[in-house]
C-alpha cells in the first residue's frame, strides 16, 4: 500500500511557502519515483488478491461439482414411479429381452434394477402387473441349474406352485415373468421363458 509519509512528504515539498526557496528538482524527483514503486506494488499486492479470490471460486465450484457425485440420492419415488413399502416401481412402456431390461433399468434411474420382489410385496407386483396393458412382465427373477430360483439381489425365491401359472414352470428357459393381462390366453401368475424373449419389464428402486 502506498506509505502516508510518503504522501506527506510530497505534500510538505509541494505546499512551500511562497518565500521559502524551492526544493530541489532532485527530491522531488526521488519522492516521485518512490510514489510510483509504492503504487505499483500496491497494485501488485491488489492483483495477487484478485487472483486468490478466483482461486476461491474456483474450489468451490469443485467442491460442489464433488459433493453432487457423492452425495446419495434422496430416499424418495422418482416422477411416475409407485412406491410399496421400501421400494419403488415401475413397468416402462418398451419391451425388452431379459438381459436388455436390467441395462435399461439402470438407464431410467441409477439406483434401479430388475425388480427383486419380496414376498410380502408380491400380491402388490401382481396388482401393479393387471393394471398395465402388457402380455408379460419380466422380473429379476432367474432359475439356477439346480431348479432353484434366485432374485437378482441374491436372495432365494422362496415361491410355491401357487405362485406359478397353471402347469408352470415348464423347463422353457431359465428367466422368470409375470403374465399380464394382455396375454393372449389370459394366463397369469409365474412362467419360466427363453430369456432372449422381448417382453415389458419391471424396474425397482431401493430406498433404505
Amino acid at each position: 500500500m502506498v506509505s502516508r509519509s510518503l504522501l506527506f512528504t510530497a505534500a510538505a515539498l509541494l505546499l512551500v511557502s511562497p518565500t521559502t526557496a524551492a526544493p530541489p528538482i532532485a527530491t522531488l524527483q526521488d519522492v516521485i519515483n518512490r510514489l510510483t514503486a509504492s503504487c505499483q506494488e500496491s497494485v501488485g499486492v491488489l492483483d495477487s488478491f484478485q487472483t486468490i479470490i478466483s482461486g476461491q471460486d474456483m474450489l468451490k465450484d469443485m467442491l460442489t461439482a464433488l459433493q453432487q457425485k457423492v452425495t446419495p440420492a434422496p430416499a424418495v419415488c422418482p416422477d411416475g414411479w409407485t412406491r410399496h413399502l421400501d421400494s419403488c416401481y415401475v413397468i416402462p412402456p418398451a419391451k425388452s429381452a431379459w438381459h436388455g431390461a436390467q441395462h435399461h433399468c439402470a438407464a431410467l434411474d441409477r439406483r434401479a434394477r430388475l425388480a427383486s420382489v419380496p414376498r410380502e410385496a408380491m400380491d402388490f407386483v401382481r396388482e401393479l402387473v393387471a393394471a398395465s396393458p402388457a402380455d408379460g412382465v419380466w422380473l429379476g427373477l432367474l432359475k439356477l441349474a439346480s431348479d432353484h430360483w434366485v432374485w437378482m439381489d441374491g436372495s432365494r425365491a422362496v415361491l410355491t406352485a401357487g405362485d406359478f401359472s397353471q402347469g408352470e414352470p415348464s423347463g422353457d428357459g431359465p428367466c422368470g415373468h409375470l403374465f399380464g393381462p394382455g396375454d393372449s390366453l389370459q394366463r397369469t401368475g409365474l412362467n419360466d421363458r427363453v430369456c432372449d424373449f422381448k417382453l415389458h419389464y419391471l424396474c425397482q428402486i431401493e430406498l433404505n
